[in-house]
């Protein structure tokens, strides 16, 4: 018994049951990749526009971003939209830190 959410087979000779194990590990990469995909098409574009500029590079730029103007006329970048909002608000925060007293010594 593991904590793996892989649904390993008990005897591991069993071609069957490794069979079924590689489909579901397979069906749930697949899955992910497809969510991130969607969902996270801002960042394929941020990342394609951060890479050494070549021609390459440049069709990667060109292609991620119609694939965000694409998703964006469904409404699927408005979660990820909002997530980025709300870490950077969160990130502009600043933290109030008590001042000593002049009269004060500091703490030894």
């Amino acid at each position: 018994m593991t904590d793996s959410p892989i649904p390993e087979p008990a005897d591991p000779t069993d071609r069957v049951a490794a069979a079924r194990a590689l489909a579901w590990t397979s069906t749930a990469i697949a899955m992910a990749t497809a969510f991130l995909f969607v969902f996270n098409a801002a960042s394929m574009k941020s990342w394609a526009a951060s890479l050494t500029p070549t021609e390459a590079t440049a069709k990667l730029v060109s292609l991620t971003s119609a694939w965000e103007d694409e998703v964006a006329k469904f409404g699927l970048t408005t979660p990820r939209a909002w997530m980025h909002d709300l870490w950077g608000q969160q990130r502009a925060r600043t933290w109030t830190v008590a001042k000593p007293d002049d009269g004060q010594s500091p703490p030894s």
